[in-house]
Order: structure tokens, then C-alpha cells, then sequence
């Protein structure tokens, strides 16, 4: 994994974000509370993360909180674009519904539900 921070004890902590950052190699006391992102967040793999970075030492860390749901659609299309296809359109789906917005609903073959009917029986359960 790449990264833009250079860890060094002796030289003084920079801030070039995004281009790199020098820190100190160990976090301090001070880091607990002082901790402040760095920019927006990226993706590594399948995993999103930010950098942090201390305000008064200048320590700095990758943090790592959340998948990338965008990075798994693609992993999910290279190994089986089926699964891939149909998990993408599902979470479409639960987004439009947890707006309040009506789901796309799925088109079925004209006659499908009359020859299901039929196949049951007189409308009962299966």
C-alpha cells in the first residue's frame, strides 16, 4: 500500500498534503484528542480512508472506516458479473426507498401471472 507519509523522528513534522507529509514515527499524548482529517477520503482496495493528523505534534495516520461499496461492485463484476448485475440494481433499489422515492418496478413477460394461477390452483397459496 502506498502512501504519502514519511516517517522520520529526527527531521521536523511537514504538512504538503497532498503531495506528502513527514511525521513523527510514534504518536504522542496530545494525539487522543487532537486529530484532524486531512482532505477528503480515498479508496485503497476495497476500503475507504483518510489521513489524520495531530494539530500540535503533527503526527499523521491513515485511518481506515469504512468498504468501498463502489470498489466491491467492481471486484463483484470481474469474479461473476451476474451477482455483480443483480446486487447493484438491489442496493439501487433500497436507496430510492429509503428517500421516499418509488422503486422501478421489475417487467415480467406479459401472461405471467395468469399462468402461475393456474399452476396453483384456484389462486390459494402454493
Amino acid at each position: 500500500m502506498a502512501t504519502i507519509v514519511e516517517y522520520r523522528d529526527q527531521a521536523e513534522p511537514v504538512n504538503e498534503y497532498p503531495a506528502r507529509v513527514v511525521s513523527p514515527s510514534r504518536p504522542s499524548v496530545c494525539c487522543v484528542r487532537g486529530m484532524k482529517a486531512l482532505g477528503p477520503g480515498r479508496i485503497e482496495g476495497l476500503w475507504r480512508y483518510v489521513y489524520k493528523r495531530c494539530d500540535r505534534c503533527g503526527y499523521t495516520v491513515r485511518c481506515f472506516y469504512a468498504l468501498s461499496w463502489v470498489a466491491l461492485e467492481e471486484k463483484w463484476a470481474q469474479e461473476c458479473p451476474d451477482l455483480g448485475h443483480w446486487r447493484l440494481r438491489l442496493k439501487r433499489k433500497q436507496a430510492l426507498l429509503a428517500r421516499g422515492l418509488p422503486a422501478p418496478a421489475r417487467q415480467r413477460p406479459s401472461g405471467f401471472h395468469e399462468s402461475r394461477l393456474s399452476r396453483r390452483g384456484a389462486g390459494g397459496p402454493p
